[in-house]
């Protein structure tokens, strides 16, 4: 129940709220009602649902579990219907159980006799296969609908001002000058109202996973908005991607993203969907060793020759070759820089108006605010037309490197979509095996991410920055000795070192 101690503060706040509001005048009780009905029926259907999953008894007999939650009828399922369970002794006592149709049993360790013996149970009785299935959690999917369905009220709110401004621009009945204000006014509320439901919900459902199975070799999937079952082999794969979350919001909305060779893409949401991370590693590990299968048997090990050599021996442990080396592009990042320069520019030029209106307010007595505020603005505007000068300056450093054991970084670089290019403050970052097989190439393949972190900033809130290969100048020479790498063993090694006589 610790869980959901935010969920019960709303729901008493929303409570709360309605009284305080009494004094106050007619429009703003009817705002704090609408919010209290809001915000309190969506903490009451979230601890709703999480209260439908509560397994208050159980009874395990031959091949069957049989168990009772509140207000719902006993229900017996099939051992080997199990899909899934998720042991939560690390954060609470209770384990999580999906079922292979999609439904969730929550069993709380302390409250529930005997359910610590039968997770042991539970665990030790499924099958150990290749095969790799899932479903729709319905409890997460309820939780999720129910936040969706306060963002669309919150968007319907936004939508029903702009339709009473086109009602008054559209019949002014002489109560406005300018009825166009009102039009564009209204036009611009209502696009960004189905904007914004459009990413909210829509978008959201589309191409996402509901039901999938896979064997190794074919998957076969259904989505939320089709009836229809595909059925897709390993050699349709193009690629499966990450996607993962810019900020710290719920583990709902991340995705991992598989992407067919006719195009066609399909989403598996890692917070609803059961197995959704075990299907995109066994996923993309197949397509890896189909692209093992074009890799060269033999790859040429640099030497003392290399132009970054000197700067990279010293990094390097006794007998270990290095496949490529190179640095970040500094041409790659033009377009990070322009967008940069860009925003730097307008702040630059507010900070020039402020000291224009402080010359020409001269006479006045106080026009040391206007200073003031353009010399903040400016210097802002400053610092980001200064982005060239600062990347040149953040990548000279950086060294990239592919060797018989590893992957090196030195003096290696941070980026994201809610930061700009800095450096990890690591001297020499090693990335071996088992942290490399999991790689991704973004970017339009300027980019390779080998992992990454999450960072707070303002406000304490956090976003997530990635690390890896920032703009290599060869991307793909690097990601050809990458997967050399990931397909050769510490006693198999096939390089050939060249004879540096």
């Amino acid at each position: 129940m610790s869980r959901h101690y935010l969920a019960v503060c709303l729901l008493i706040g929303s409570l709360i709220l309605p009284v305080l509001a009494i004094q106050a005048g007619p429009g703003k009780q009817l705002v704090a009602h609408g919010f209290a009905v809001l915000v309190g029926s969506a903490s009451l259907l979230h601890l709703c649902i999480w209260f439908a999953s509560v397994v208050t008894r159980f009874e395990l007999s031959d091949d069957f579990l049989t168990f009772s939650r509140p207000l719902r009828t006993r229900k017996s399922i099939r051992i080997a219907d199990v899909v899934t369970i998720d042991d939560e002794w690390s954060s609470t006592p209770a384990a999580t159980v999906w079922i292979r149709n999609g439904t969730t049993l929550y069993f709380p360790y302390d409250e529930l006799s005997n359910s610590k013996e039968l997770i042991a149970i539970l665990q030790a009785s499924r099958r150990q296969d290749d095969v790799i299935e899932g479903c729709l959690n319905r409890s997460s999917v309820a939780g999720m609908l129910v936040r969706q369905w306060l963002a669309s009220c919150l968007l319907l709110a936004v939508a029903s001002v702009g339709l009473l401004m086109l009602a008054v621009a559209l019949r002014p009945k002489n109560l406005v000058d300018d009825p166009s204000v009102f039009l564009l006014s209204g036009s611009v509320l209502l696009l960004l109202s189905a904007t914004g439901f459009y990413y909210t919900v829509p978008r959201y459902w589309k191409g996402c996973v509901y039901s999938f199975r896979w064997d190794g070799n074919c998957l076969e999937y259904r989505t939320v908005l089709s009836r229809k079952q595909y059925k897709r082999f390993a050699n349709e794969i193009e690629h499966a991607i990450a996607r993962r979350m810019s900020s710290s919001q719920g583990e709902a909305g991340t995705s991992r993203q598989i992407r067919f060779r006719d195009g066609r893409r399909i989403k598996l949401y890692i917070g609803i969907l059961q197995n959704a991370e075990p299907l995109f590693r066994a996923i993309k590990t197949a397509v890896q060793r189909r692209a093992d299968l074009n890799q060269p048997q033999v790859l040429l090990a640099l030497n003392s020759n290399h132009p970054l050599w000197p700067e990279l021996v010293e990094y390097l442990e006794p007998a270990e070759n290095v496949y490529w080396a190179g640095r970040p592009s500094y041409g790659k990042l033009w377009n990070e820089m322009a967008g940069e320069m860009m925003f730097g520019l307008f702040f630059f030029a507010f900070g020039v108006g402020f000291f224009t209106l402080a010359v020409t307010l001269a006479k006045n007595d106080s026009p040391w605010i206007l200073i003031t505020f353009g010399t903040f603005f400016g210097g802002i505007g400053a610092k980001m037309m200064a982005a060239p000068w600062r990347y040149r300056r953040i990548l000279s450093p950086t060294i990239y490197a592919i060797t018989s054991e590893r992957v090196v970084i030195i003096n290696g670089l941070l980026w994201g979509n809610q930061a700009s290019v800095q450096s990890s403050g690591i001297k020499c970052e090693s990335f071996y095996r088992d942290k490399a097989r999991l790689y991704e190439i973004a970017g339009r393949r300027r980019d390779i991410l080998l992992g990454g972190l999450w960072k707070r900033g303002r406000r304490n809130r956090k976003y997530w920055v990635n690390t890896g290969f920032l703009a290599a100048d060869d991307p793909a020479a690097a990601e050809q000795a990458l997967r050399y790498l990931l397909i050769t063993n510490e006693t198999e090694l096939t390089c050939l070192a060249p004879d540096e006589s």
